[in-house]
């Protein structure tokens, strides 16, 4: 773990974590070493790792929530370049869609497609180019800022000429391969925005909304009655044109009274869903039938705004499949124009279309009373009409899982509308086959939430009539009759009836005004209007990025396909849906091996963080005051990465006052002493200790452990065992415990010794941990190389190699004894805090009972218990062989728990819990589980059901953690009061030697004053005290010079008077 080098200078760390990364940013430029990372001669010569960067949609400024997935990257990216390979790391950027026009429209105050062509189609896609590329800035600073390493010199871009042709060029493979084809059918639909979705964006954005839920009567033409049916749209009732029964369901007649004579209204329903819906009304059964004979029947219509078509059926009852008595009443309404559902049935029976509803989601003028309104805003005056003549039966409100828009959060309707789809249903079963062999990260996202949406896949509507996106490349004649989709502008070049503008824009208008000929008939061609769905360029990357086919095969055929690929969970329904989609039908098989899958950021509420809702953090206000270590290791640490992380601006805060602050200040402290003793690692024969073998185990079995997380892409596992051995292994015991030997005045094998395992720990510590907390990595690992951040060298911990672990210099049976000690010196430890002895404070003794022979090997190892003697600051220790002998165990029975189980027996088992032997209790408490019998039964307990109390017999502080009870003796007699005292007068005075900005080798004269009890304890204990404190002389009266401090201490006054040598 160590390496020589020449110099004694160990350069200092930026105070505050800004000034640091500033400094690291510098030097890595100044360097080039990303550049190194991505040459030529790496690629040739090592074994390749492919990633996918996931474009984001350069549509608004970054939040930190969008640092998540970039560190997660990062991480695996730097771990998998450090472990030896060639890791291409190629930004991207997505620039089409919806998400920027929207951005665009709000910067110019455009509210409609109307208004957007009355601007110029021209004029706006040039300013959704330019804030495309103004927000890419912002990403970029951000990227770099949080030391995410990508080639953002080079990046995809997904509006750019080149990336178009390519798309191009995937579409016409689809189209000879005959998978796309134009239809009319209903789809979801923005009617703010006038365009269709496909089924994964509209998976993306349902939410949770409250509607009205009523219950309304269709009086019938041929009888006395009505039909009940149910809605939760009220606004289609303007366009029904028939009722759905089920022909297998059983449908009833009631007169809603008591006897069939009496006067009033009669229902029909299914007979299933009259609980629901009649509920405990009194009523009459007239007769019942199946659905199959209520065909026909004719109802009087709601509305007749719209004539019935000649020929069309209209006010019908009809039969449908997918009718259920699961909800509602067993007959459904009918609207053609708003439901996929509705518009089969309605093309299978002659149904008229009727369509009141416009494309820009307006009530049609024809509907008078509710002309103009927005669709949802017609539901309220539509049930006050409905309500007052009489035909709402009942009226409610139900909260449902709606379709909304997800960029604008508006509500979409299911319209009918003609548009271009991919036929993706075809290859359903391959892409569960692919979906299958990939490797998901947690596997329950591909299992089920990928792989359950796969199997309802649908078409792909890959048509927008929109403006700013990739053309669709498809040209029609006039009649509709023949079309071509051209998959290249070498071939739009030669087809074109005038020659192609140079440079060409293949964008919206300009391609608009090409008209082709037919390559076979020579008609004329003009051009479909839309636009294609952006998720599709977002899919194209592995392709589009490199121009494939045109060029670079060679390149791309080396980066196909992706080891490994990480987006939020909602991507599941955008892009890795688009790559699968392509990659199996392109190359048979998924576009990546393994996905890690990342939760969202939320607010502290839980909700989630978008610009719409205003709820996003500045990440560049946290960076400045926090830095981008802290953001990572706080985010990575917080939970596992595939759950929703509910941000606190506090978190970053603590990692740089824990973890952060533990490495810096580990660093410091060697540096110092380092500095101080001119050590460089071999420049002396090192002896380890104990604890020098014990840490540099733990640091092989940390290797070990972390490697195996990141190869499973466990990252939150691998960081949180980095933060827990540089917070509690490394400092606050090995540091801690390994003080002295550093304060010691002469070089020795000892102390070479800790210099040695000190520095190798941390310096292979910054290695393993540079994938998370790249920054101050960097820092402390040139900084132990005897480099500062000023250099242009490629002496970089991320061009080192990562650790790997070296099982000879594991010691098992040494962490497991270690472990022991850590465990009796914890119980120690919340013992006195319980009993409120300072740790300064030497007492007589503590026993210990429970860990097996285990214990008894550590309390046995002289080395091991003096560790323990040391740390607890206690004379002796014991080992019990019954637990009974200084402490009386108690368990009772919870009995709000236990009751409702065991009842009668209650009292029994409490009575058989109380004669249960201390070792059993304490056996119980380790294995979480007690057994007893009472009443002839055996009861388990589990330890949440019970209390455990322990009580003292005698003077001790008591208590069980883990395997183990303890006994602290509190017996203070005036030899231990003197040497509590003394430990005090140590730490006041060094305390005191800081403060007087005195450094850790500077000697001093130290004087005092004070009472009895003070001048006894020094009389005994002087020239320990002038010992640690380094002092050349310790005198009793005052100089009246020098840094001076008054105490209170063991009841007397106390002051002390010290000067520098």
């Amino acid at each position: 773990m160590s390496v020589a080098r020449g110099g004694t200078s160990y350069p200092a760390l930026a105070k505050d974590p800004l000034s640091l990364e500033r400094a690291v940013s510098a030097y890595w430029e100044a360097a080039q070493l990303f550049a190194r990372t991505q040459s030529k001669a790496e690629e040739q010569a090592k074994p390749h790792f492919i990633f996918y960067e996931g474009p984001p949609t350069a549509n608004g400024n970054p939040g930190v929530h969008h640092v998540i997935t970039r560190l997660a990257k990062d991480a695996v990216c730097r771990y998998k370049a450090m472990d030896g390979h060639f890791v291409l790391r190629k930004a991207g950027w997505d620039t089409h869609g919806l998400a920027v026009e929207l951005e665009v429209q709000k910067a110019l105050g455009l509210s409609t497609k109307a208004d957007i062509e009355a601007y110029g189609i021209e004029a706006f896609n040039a300013a959704c180019r330019e804030s495309v590329f103004r927000y890419e800035r912002e990403w970029r600073e951000l990227t770099r800022r949080i030391g995410y390493w990508l080639d953002l010199e080079n990046p995809y871009i997904t509006c750019t000429a080149d990336y178009v042709e390519s798309v191009w060029w995937l579409l016409r493979q689809l189209w000879d391969a005959g998978l796309i084809y134009a239809g009319h059918k209903v789809m979801p639909y923005n009617p703010r925005l006038g365009t269709v979705y496909s089924s994964h964006e509209v998976a993306q954005g349902y939410e949770e909304v409250e509607d009205p839920s009523l219950t309304l009567r269709f009086p019938l033409e041929h009888e006395d009655g009505s039909l009940l049916v149910w809605t939760t749209t009220p606004w289609t009732l303007l366009s029904n044109v028939a009722v759905a029964v089920h022909p297998e369901l059983t449908y009833v007649k009631l007169r809603l009274a008591d006897t069939p004579k009496a006067e009033a209204e009669s229902v029909i329903l299914a007979a299933d869903r009259v609980a629901a819906v009649i509920g405990d009304r009194p009523s009459y059964e007239l007769w019942r039938m199946k659905g199959a004979e209520m065909v026909g029947w004719r109802y009087r219509r709601l509305y007749d705004y719209a004539p019935a078509p000649r020929g069309k059926r209209i006010a019908e009852v009809i039969l449908a499949d997918f009718v259920s008595a699961e909800d509602g009443t067993g007959l459904v309404h009918i609207a053609p124009a708003y439901g996929a559902d509705d518009y089969e049935v309605g093309r299978a029976r002659g149904l008229a279309m009727v369509d009141l509803v416009g494309p820009d989601g307006k009530v049609r003028p024809e509907a008078t009373p509710f002309a103009g309104l927005d669709f949802k805003a017609a539901d309220p005056p539509i049930i006050r009409e409905l309500t007052a003549r009489g035909l709402v039966f009942a009226q409610a409100k139900v909260r449902h899982s709606y379709p909304h828009c997800w960029r604008d959060h508006g509500p979409l309707i299911f319209y009918a509308q003609p548009a271009w789809f991919i036929r993706t249903t075809e290859l359903r079963d391959r892409f569960l086959a692919a979906n299958a062999a990939v490797d998901w990260v947690p596997p329950e996202m591909g299992e089920k939430r990928f792989g359950d949406w796969l199997k309802g896949n649908i078409d792909w509507a890959l048509s927008r009539s929109r403006y700013w996106g990739t053309p669709l490349p498809i040209w029609v004649s006039e009649d509709g009759q023949r079309a071509h989709c051209v998959g290249s502008f070498a071939e739009l070049r030669e087809l074109a009836l005038t020659p192609l503008a140079e440079p060409f824009d293949p964008h919206k208008p300009f391609v608009d005004t090409i008209e082709l000929k037919h390559p076979e008939t020579g008609e004329r061609l003009r051009r479909v209007p839309d636009v294609i769905d952006a998720w599709f360029d977002s899919g194209a990357m592995p392709y589009a990025q490199w121009h494939y086919p045109f060029e670079n095969e060679e390149r791309f055929a080396g980066q196909f396909p992706a080891d490994f690929i990480c987006e939020a969970v909602d991507q599941s329904r955008g892009w890795f849906y688009s790559l699968l989609a392509l990659g199996v039908f392109l190359r048979g098989k998924a576009p990546y091996k393994r996905v890690l899958v990342s939760g969202h950021v939320v607010d502290a509420q839980g909700k989630k963080m978008s610009k719409s809702l205003g709820n996003r953090v500045d990440p560049f206000a946290l960076l400045d005051s926090e830095g981008a270590d802290a953001i990572r290791l706080y985010m990575a640490t917080a939970g596992p990465l595939w759950t929703a992380l509910k941000f606190d601006t506090g978190g970053p805060r603590e990692m740089n006052a824990k973890t952060l602050g533990t490495l810096r200040n580990s660093y410091a402290f060697l540096a110092q002493y380092a500095e101080l003793d001119g050590w460089t690692p071999g420049c002396a024969t090192p002896s380890f200790s104990l604890l020098d073998r014990w840490i540099r185990s733990r640091f092989e079995t940390l290797v070990r452990e972390t490697r195996a997380d990141l190869d499973a892409l466990d990252l939150t596992r691998a960081t949180k065992r980095f933060c827990e051995f540089t917070n509690e292994e490394l400092s606050n015991w090995y540091v801690r415990r390994s003080r002295r030997r550093f304060w010691k005045g002469a070089m020795s094998p000892d102390k070479a010794g800790a210099y040695e395992t000190l520095w190798g720990v941390l310096e292979g510590s910054v290695r393993l941990a540079a994938p998370f907390i790249p920054f101050l990595s960097e820092a402390i690992y040139r900084g132990l190389h005897g480099l500062d951040l000023a250099g242009d060298d490629a002496r970089s911990v991320h061009l080192a190699s990562y650790p790997r672990s070296e099982p000879a210099r594991r010691d098992e049976a040494l962490e497991e004894a270690m472990a022991g000690v850590l465990g009796v010196v914890g119980l120690g430890r919340t013992l006195r805090n319980l009993s409120g002895q300072r740790t300064r404070q030497p007492l007589p003794g503590f026993a210990v009972a429970g860990g097996g022979p285990a214990l008894a090997r550590v309390l046995a190892d002289e080395a091991l218990r003096e560790l323990i003697l040391d740390e607890l600051n206690i004379k002796r220790i014991d080992l019990l062989a019954d637990p009974g002998e200084r402490m009386r165990f108690v368990v009772k029975p919870r009995f709000k728990l236990l009751g409702p189980r065991l009842g009668g027996a209650m009292k029994a088992v409490a009575e058989a819990l109380a004669a249960l032997p201390p070792a059993a209790v304490l056996a119980g408490y380790r294995e979480g589980s007690l057994s007893v019998s009472a009443q002839g039964k055996q009861f388990s307990l589990a330890r949440e059901e019970l209390d455990f109390l322990v009580e003292p017999l005698g003077n001790f502080a008591v208590g069980i953690e883990g395997a183990l009870a303890g006994a602290l003796d509190l017996t203070i007699d005036a030899a231990l009061q003197r040497e509590g005292q003394l430990r005090e007068l140590i730490n006041r005075v060094q305390n005191l030697r800081k403060s007087a900005g005195l450094a850790v080798s500077d000697r001093i004269r130290l004087r005092w004053t004070g009472g009895e009890r003070t001048r006894a304890t020094l009389a005994e204990h002087g020239e320990r005290l002038a010992e640690e404190v380094l002092a050349l002389s310790v005198t009793e009266g005052l100089a009246e010079a020098g840094a001076r401090e008054r105490y209170q201490l063991a009841g007397e006054e106390v002051t002390v008077e010290l000067e520098k040598a």
